[in-house]
């Protein structure tokens, strides 16, 4: 089968998370013996190359030619448009992945499938959530010393990281410069800025603790990979963000600089640190990371419509008795945030089985077959624009 993709950008140039876990579903189906070719639209020429099957051209002059030789076509709900557009007009079946941007019913309009990073940006609309696959061999490795955020913009709360640092003078800490929004160099003695890396294990072998005081994330794929580590991640508590990092993460409103303080400091006795990096270790091991890089492989079988059902994991929590010191200001956070669906603190995890996809296949034999999707999957709060490194 003759898979074309189209994205604005592509790894290895381009490190923001949306390509990264676009690139994943791709390789999957190449894996399985089928035709991957992604067309760029954006950035310099250069020559057509292979990354792990899967063939990549730049050119936005090729969509149109190549999409109409295609069996299904995958972009992204928030970009220009032009592919799904040359999809529908030469009646290729046409997948959307959701990773963050605005979503209207015109842009959903036509989408064979659309499949969302989390169940909190789908918000109960058609599709299904396959979280964004991590590779764990990609990003463990042994912490640091370090206090590190990962782009450097307003909306990633470069604010509250510089503040931070003002506050915990003695103490390195690391700013990593992003690909998309503005980047603001801290100018604080204690901060090091370095450039965005292909390499992630370079990052994390220096990191103490992550922080994500982002304005809005659909889902928290950073906090993923440094928990690959062990790596205790404080988190501005969307959503997402919780869906993604579950008790994996400390929780701590953005607009409140006391709680990422109160946080740091319990953090910085090396006992607490002991114990969160242990915590988060369970956490890791308990199988998120797997269950995710396994969705990949879930959304390749339902692109090329050999999929008949298959479940969604969905975790759940429920408030447990604590004396951990980090309690009260997770507490603090889900006040402010007013979260209904998530609470935070220490919690107790529960896995409940969605019921949940159903479909009778999605090209059959070839191509406009439709697709029915039965879904029981929870509500999440409603998206907004976001996501990206």
């Amino acid at each position: 089968m003759r898979v074309v993709a189209v994205t604005p950008q592509y790894p290895p140039e381009s490190r923001v998370g949306s390509w990264l876990s676009t690139h994943e579903c791709l390789a999957h189906m190449a894996a399985g013996g089928h035709e991957v070719t992604v067309v760029t639209q954006l950035g310099a020429h250069r020559p057509d190359y292979v990354l792990d099957g899967v063939t990549v051209r730049t050119g936005a002059g090729l969509v149109e030619p190549l999409v109409a030789g295609a069996d299904i076509v995958v972009s992204h709900l928030g970009d220009s448009g032009r592919a799904h557009r040359a999809a529908l007009e030469n009646q290729v079946p046409s997948i959307r992945m959701a990773h963050g941007g605005p979503v209207t019913d015109e842009t959903m309009a036509g989408a064979a499938l659309i499949i969302w990073n989390s169940a909190a940006y789908r918000d109960s609309r058609p599709g299904i959530v396959v979280h964004p696959p991590v590779r764990p061999e990609h990003y463990r490795t042994s912490p640091g010393s370090c206090i590190t955020l990962v782009n450097l913009s307003e909306a990633k709360g470069v604010k509250v990281f510089w503040k931070c640092a003002e506050a915990f003078g003695d103490t390195p800490f690391l700013g990593v410069t992003g690909q998309t929004g503005q980047q603001v160099i801290p100018r604080a003695l204690n901060v090091q800025t370095i450039p965005s890396t292909r390499d992630m294990r370079t990052v994390y072998s220096r990191t103490r603790v992550l922080l994500m005081p982002s304005e809005f994330e659909t889902y928290g794929r950073v906090g993923v990979e440094a928990i690959c580590s062990g790596i205790p991640v404080i988190a501005h508590p969307h959503p997402g963000v919780v869906e993604a990092l579950d008790d994996g993460a400390i929780y701590a409103d953005r607009s409140t600089l006391g709680d990422w303080v109160d946080a740091l400091q319990v953090l910085a006795d090396p006992t607490e640190w002991d114990a969160a990096h242990q915590r988060v270790g369970a956490e890791n091991s308990s199988g998120p990371l797997a269950f995710g890089f396994t969705q990949a492989a879930v959304t390749a079988r339902w692109i090329s419509g050999t999929a008949r059902s298959t479940r969604i994991i969905l975790v759940v929590t429920r408030p447990a008795a604590s004396r951990d010191p980090l309690a009260s200001t997770n507490r603090r956070a889900a006040q402010r945030c007013d979260q209904r669906r998530w609470i935070f603190g220490t919690h107790t995890p529960e896995v409940a089985i969605g019921s949940l996809v159903t479909a009778g296949g999605l090209l059959g034999s070839g191509r406009g077959r439709g697709l029915a999707v039965l879904d029981g999957s929870s509500r999440g709060s409603s998206g907004r624009p976001g996501g990206g490194r």
